[in-house]
């Protein structure tokens, strides 16, 4: 590939040959059965679900587990919810101020 005269020579990297590389190998042997290697993945016990936050105004997404239920990861923790509608409200009363 041909780099355009007109390039800035900023942007005129040389790009490396990769031709004579080792091609990445593969695995040892062939695995069939995927529950054995990613149980979560394989049996799906896992959920994204997305709720609304009147507060936040916007969709709040959950990671729940299907077999009970619980909620494992959340897109906000409870700290950062708070944070933000803090940090709203703070926004919010620095232009409701007359000047």
């Amino acid at each position: 590939m041909q780099i355009p005269s007109n390039t800035p020579p900023a942007l005129r990297l040389p790009v490396p040959d990769v031709s004579g590389q080792d091609q990445p190998k593969l695995a040892s042997k062939q695995v069939d059965d995927v529950d054995a290697v990613k149980p979560d993945i394989a049996t799906g016990h896992r959920r994204i679900s997305y709720t609304w936050d009147e507060d936040l105004e916007q969709n709040v997404t959950h990671v729940v587990d299907n077999q009970t239920g619980d909620v494992t990861r959340k897109g906000l923790t409870d700290a950062q919810r708070d944070h933000v509608l803090r940090i709203r409200k703070l926004v919010g009363q620095s232009f409701d101020e007359k000047a």
